[in-house]
């Protein structure tokens, strides 16, 4: 049976954050693969930018940091197929249909677990059924974990830095570096993402 971590998130775009997350997965949650899953249009939060560009940002990512991985980082695009609106629930519900055998672990940060129950669609199928790997998240109350939970390590280097950040530093102009990889902020610029609109 492969043991899949599901890595989800907009990444509108993704960023050092994100690659310290996946690095701590790979050193310290044994796993068969991770999934790099950019999300589908969700109740809470759209897109900023089309989903072909948005996954074509998410293979840079997965090549460019972890190309090397002994345990693959693969960038995929099935939340990003669901119909609008997409949950956890539903999309996991789709990948035990999709990928028989295959035991799926959901990285999240430690400041979500509070809002499963109360918002999120099936939140208490979610809270009490899934299995998560959990990120600890400075200032975050303590909430309880999921019973079905492992929770890494604190991370050495912890990056202040968010994509929303990253965009309004492309929106005023300035340049998305170092907070992405060089053929991120490249491919940006080339496509004019983010830059506002005239």
């Amino acid at each position: 049976m492969k043991k899949i971590v599901i890595f989800g998130g907009m990444f509108d775009p993704p960023h050092i954050g994100h690659a310290t997350l996946v690095d701590a997965v790979l050193r310290f949650f044994p796993c068969s693969e991770i999934w790099f899953m950019p999300s589908g249009g969700r109740k809470d939060k759209r897109p900023k930018i089309n989903d072909k560009d948005r996954f074509r940002m998410a293979e840079f990512f997965c090549e460019d940091y972890f190309g090397g991985a002994k345990i693959p980082v693969l960038p995929k695009t099935d939340e990003m197929e669901m119909p609008y609106p997409t949950n956890t629930w539903a999309m996991h519900e789709r990948l035990l249909e999709k990928y028989p055998g295959h035991e799926f672990h959901f990285l999240m940060g430690s400041y979500n677990l509070s809002a499963i129950k109360e918002w999120w669609e099936n939140g208490e199928e979610v809270f009490n059924n899934l299995n998560f790997v959990i990120f600890k998240e400075d200032g975050a109350p303590d909430f309880g974990l999921p019973p079905k939970s492992f929770v890494l390590p604190d991370i050495e280097v912890k990056i202040n830095v968010s994509s929303t950040i990253i965009r309004e530093r492309v929106k005023n102009g300035l340049s998305p570096l170092p907070y992405i990889l060089p053929r991120l902020a490249k491919y940006i610029k080339e496509k004019k993402l983010y830059e506002p609109q005239h």
